[in-house]
C-alpha cells in the first residue's frame, strides 16, 4: 500500500478523533468571560437608579434652554450621592460656556486645566494617548468627558469628517482604561436629532428634559426609543409623568434588557 496513502488515511482518523464538534451538544449556551487579572473593583458604591460609571456609560442628555441641564450635570459630578467620589483629575470638559456659565463654575474650579471653549479633534486625540499610556503604566483610573453643547463642531451625518476623532472615540471608549475603571462620555444637547447617528447608536442611557415641550422633539425622541419601553402610548405616559414638575428629568437606561426607565432617581416607571 502506498505509503502516502496511509500516512493521510491515519491522519484522517485521528482529526476525526479530535473534533469536538462532531458530536453536537443538546443546548448551546454563550457563557461568560472571566474577568481580567487587573480587573479593578469600584471604589464608590453606585445607586441603582442612575448611570454606572463603572460600567462605562455613554450618556445623553437632551433638554432646551433653561431646562437644568448644566445643573443635572453638576450634581452628577459633584454630588457625593451620585459621581462626587468617583474622579478626581481624570475629567475633561468640552464646553463653549464654561467659563460664562454660572452653574458650570464649579467644574471650572475643580478641573480647570482639562476644561476648552472649543472642539478639536486633538482634545480628544490627546486623552486616547494619555489613557493608553496610563493603562499600560499601570496609572490608569479611569476617565469622563463631557460634550456641553457641542454638536454644531460634530457631522450628523457617519459619512462625514467634521469631528470624526470624537464619534469615533465613542465607539470604543470603553477599551482606553481598565475593565472596572470609572468611564463616562456625556454628551448634552438641545436638540435629539442634531447628535451624530453613531452617538446616538452607542448610547447606553439618556436624559429626557420634562421642559421640551416641542411636539417634533418628543415625537423624534418616541420614534428612537419608544419600542423600547413599551410602545408609543406608554412612552408618551411616561413623558406625561415628566412634564408634571418643573426641571424633571427622565433617564431611561438603554444598556439593560429590558430597557429601564427612571424618574428624577425616585421611581422606577418601567
Amino acid at each position: 500500500m502506498n505509503l502516502e496513502f496511509v500516512f493521510l488515511l491515519y491522519s484522517y482518523i485521528n482529526m476525526e478523533k479530535d473534533n469536538k464538534f462532531e458530536i453536537q451538544p443538546n443546548e448551546v449556551t454563550i457563557m461568560p468571560v472571566k474577568e481580567p487579572e487587573n480587573f479593578v473593583k469600584p471604589k464608590v458604591a453606585i445607586h441603582p437608579f442612575i448611570p454606572n460609571p463603572y460600567e462605562g456609560e455613554m450618556i445623553l442628555i437632551i433638554g432646551c434652554i433653561r431646562a437644568g441641564k448644566s445643573t443635572l450635570i453638576a450634581n452628577l459630578l459633584h454630588q457625593k450621592a451620585l459621581w462626587g467620589d468617583v474622579w478626581d483629575d481624570e475629567v475633561t470638559i468640552i464646553s463653549n460656556t464654561i467659563k460664562n456659565c454660572a452653574v458650570s463654575r464649579f467644574n471650572l474650579e475643580r478641573w480647570g486645566d482639562n476644561c476648552f471653549e472649543l472642539y478639536d479633534d486633538s482634545i480628544i486625540h490627546n486623552l486616547r494617548k494619555s489613557q493608553i499610556e496610563k493603562k499600560a503604566s499601570g496609572h490608569d483610573m479611569g476617565f469622563c468627558l463631557l460634550l456641553d453643547d457641542i454638536c454644531g463642531s460634530i457631522a450628523t451625518s457617519a459619512n462625514s469628517r467634521k469631528g470624526r476623532e470624537v464619534v469615533n472615540f465613542c465607539t470604543r471608549f470603553r477599551h482606553y482604561t481598565a475593565r472596572g475603571n470609572p468611564c463616562v462620555i456625556m454628551l448634552s444637547n438641545q436638540k435629539f436629532l442634531d447628535i451624530s447617528t453613531i452617538m446616538r447608536a452607542n448610547a447606553t442611557g439618556i436624559f429626557i428634559s420634562g421642559a421640551i415641550k416641542n411636539k417634533k422633539e418628543l415625537q423624534s425622541l418616541e420614534e428612537e426609543y419608544g419600542d423600547a419601553v413599551g410602545g408609543t402610548q406608554s412612552f408618551n405616559e411616561m413623558i406625561r409623568r415628566n412634564q408634571e414638575q418643573p426641571y424633571s428629568w427622565l433617564y431611561l437606561r438603554l444598556s439593560k434588557s429590558p430597557c429601564e426607565v427612571y424618574l428624577n432617581f425616585k421611581e422606577r416607571l418601567y
